[in-house]
């Protein structure tokens, strides 16, 4: 056997190697869109047996004290799973300008907006954010109910939900936040936050605006570099990945404030923080 057929066959088993681990990862992120839809197709199924029963039985059931509430808990959880619209565009001034006009001019509730290119993106105190195309801008939004955690605990539970999408591909990799708002991989800049709260009629709104760096990063004058994806695990996740990723993330957080703990979020920002 001559080297050269060697090589070929170390280049060939590390390329499996690699597609292999791609696909564990996009099925990762597809378990999770299932569980989703799962999510839904079973809540459709008890809502649906629900209301047989109230034709059929409504005195019976309605008067065990706690049905209306849960009735209403399913409804509220299914209209969530349901809501949250993707807004696409190859350029904009700013993906939270956008969400913000979205919010008070044709009445969205829960969205996500997605842009190819920010002419005049924005950071925190009005700071410039460098919007390389190739890497990723995106604005959630929802409104701030009352059963939702305050507006100043966000400021713990944004940077630690989009941690877990970054870790999900930055796996292995330390990751590490700088509050409020930015979020480190092996202690360069990999992705900033901006954390917005507007009120129509009486009505709060959270605009949470995402920057991650995907195939390249500015240069920062400051003692902290930045770095990007690519660069990190010489791979490129689609942006569909990503934002399906954030989507789900935030759709999980939403489902189980039953459980919510700022506490525990508190803990794991303190864990987390860049030293």
């Amino acid at each position: 056997m001559e080297k050269r057929d060697v090589i070929e066959k170390e280049v060939t088993k590390g390329n499996n190697k690699r597609s292999y681990h791609d696909q564990k990862k996009l099925k990762s992120i597809n378990n999770k869109l299932s569980k989703v839809e799962a999510q839904i197709h079973q809540l459709e199924i008890e809502i649906k047996d629900i209301d047989v029963e109230l034709e059929i039985n409504y005195d019976a059931i309605v008067s065990n004290p706690l049905f209306f509430d849960e009735y209403q808990k399913k409804k509220e959880n299914l209209n969530l799973l349901m809501k949250f619209k993707i807004f696409k565009f190859e350029s904009v001034t700013s993906t939270n300008d956008v969400a913000i006009n979205l919010i008070k001019k044709e009445q969205k509730e829960f969205g996500c907006v997605y842009a190819g290119i920010q002419t005049k993106g924005r950071g925190t105190y009005g700071r410039k954010w460098i919007s390389n195309k190739g890497n990723f801008f995106v604005s959630i939004f929802f409104p701030l109910k009352n059963n939702y955690p305050p507006f100043n605990e966000f400021s713990i539970i944004n940077p630690i939900i989009i941690s877990g999408v970054i870790k999900h591909f930055c796996e292995k990799k330390n990751i590490k936040l700088k509050f409020p708002n930015d979020i480190f991989v092996n202690r360069r800049k990999i992705c900033g936050i901006l954390q917005e709260l507007i009120t129509i009629n009486s009505k709060k709104f959270l605009i949470i605006g995402i920057g991650i760096n995907i195939v390249s990063n500015p240069k920062i004058n400051n003692k902290y570099q930045a770095t990007n994806i690519l660069l990190e695990t010489k791979k490129k996740p689609t942006i569909k990945e990503i934002i399906d990723l954030i989507i789900s993330s935030y759709e999980k957080f939403f489902i189980d404030l039953n459980s919510y703990n700022y506490g525990h979020f508190k803990k794991r920002a303190n864990l987390m923080a860049l030293n």
